[in-house]
């Protein structure tokens, strides 16, 4: 799991496939087995490859379902999760009533003001936001934060991740004087708890450089992406996506 954090997902996938592997042989319990195979989906989702991620997380669920029952909490993480996968495999309208169903659980077993419960609205707002339903979507992520500012305050680390998503429905809406000041926050918040180099304050400074050159602040959005993309192509390398369209905005800003 550290390692996936590191995004060392080749050497996470087998640390965790062996620990799979050896639960299996020692004879674990169901629930030991469904929590390996939950983390196995993780990783494989992050690998983007999905069909393997869904097919974890499917075992995972089934297990749990059998065991310990879908009113418990790991069965409510692990369907969350499940269709957070679904919603990256491109399969948004299926993972809406998936994560509507994770939100159910969550409000019944931890309340509606409970961090686990506002994560499944932040997820459940990205696959509406997917779908192009931008006004359910930022319905969501508005919950999302006021309960993240309920349980961690103004200024916790966990609402970095919906102010993003807030400010990203703004910006497909095309109203960029509400998405900037949005991706500010979410910037101002990952850069006081990451190093600078980190992957998400890095895709923060993307994000913001993006819906600058998109509203006319060019030179600002021209500093930011230069910056972005010395950083990007030292950590993935000059053919990563990432690094490549850090390289196409600074270009659209450099006029």
């Amino acid at each position: 799991i550290v390692l996936q954090t590191e995004d060392r997902l080749d050497e996470a996938e087998a640390a965790l496939q062996k620990g799979l592997e050896l639960r299996r042989a020692n004879g674990a319990d169901a629930s030991t087995i469904a929590s390996s195979l939950h983390n196995l989906g993780n990783v494989a989702s992050d690998r983007q490859e999905f069909d393997v991620a869904l097919a974890d997380f499917r075992e995972a669920l089934d297990l749990r379902e059998k065991t310990i029952g879908e009113r418990t909490p790991e069965y409510q993480h692990t369907l969350m999760n499940y269709g957070v996968a679904l919603g990256r495999a491109g399969k948004s309208g299926d993972a809406v009533p998936v994560l509507q169903r994770s939100l159910a659980i969550a409000r019944d077993l931890f309340g509606e003001d409970s961090g686990n419960t506002g994560a499944v609205y932040n997820e459940l707002g990205s696959v509406l936001h997917d779908e192009g339903r931008f006004r359910e979507a930022i319905v969501n992520y508005r919950e999302a934060l006021r309960i993240d500012e309920l349980t961690v305050g103004a200024n916790g680390a966990e609402r970095a991740k919906p102010l993003n998503n807030l400010a990203s429905a703004y910006e497909d809406m095309g109203d960029y004087a509400t998405a900037v000041p949005l991706f500010r926050q979410s910037l101002a918040i990952r850069q006081k708890m990451l190093a600078e180099d980190d992957p998400m304050v890095l895709r923060a400074d993307y994000n913001l450089g993006r819906v600058l050159t998109k509203s006319g602040a060019l030179k600002e959005a021209k500093n930011l992406l230069k910056d972005v993309r010395v950083e990007l192509k030292e950590r993935y390398g000059e053919a990563n996506a990432s690094t490549a369209k850090a390289a196409i905005w600074l270009g659209l800003a450099d006029v």
